[in-house]
């Protein structure tokens, strides 16, 4: 986990992907945005305003394993993200286990008119 009161400024990592247009306009009354493609490499859309900096991410969910990948390949990049592999990997592993215990019917309200039916969502 980064020390967040040494790690730079607080900016929010979007992907450059259009689906994330709306979220930009948003994430920027309040923080700077910077955007970015991630493949093998990190690659941003936009410079940096400032390194070191600290990084919220808001953007497609990624494996565990991914997300580890993306967080050592920032911080090569003196960019911190502030959710560690440690924590992000408990996070999403929480829903798959707790989704039987919460019910259906919090999962239909979460994929709302999408199409999805209770039977479709059963693990």
């Amino acid at each position: 986990m980064c020390d967040l009161a040494r790690e730079g400024p607080l900016i929010a990592l979007l992907p450059a992907h259009a689906e994330f247009d709306d979220e930009e306009a948003a994430a920027a009354q309040f923080l700077p945005v910077v955007r970015f493609t991630f493949a093998d490499e990190v690659t941003f859309a936009s410079p940096l305003p400032e390194v070191p900096c600290r990084a919220v991410h808001r953007g497609f969910m990624l494996s565990a394993e991914r997300w580890r990948t993306f967080y050592r390949r920032l911080a090569g990049m003196n960019v911190h993200l502030v959710v560690s592999p440690e924590e992000y990997e408990r996070a999403h592993a929480l829903l798959p286990e707790r989704l039987p215990r919460i019910g259906f019917d919090l999962a239909a309200c979460i994929v709302g008119g999408s199409g999805f039916t209770r039977h479709s969502l059963r693990m």
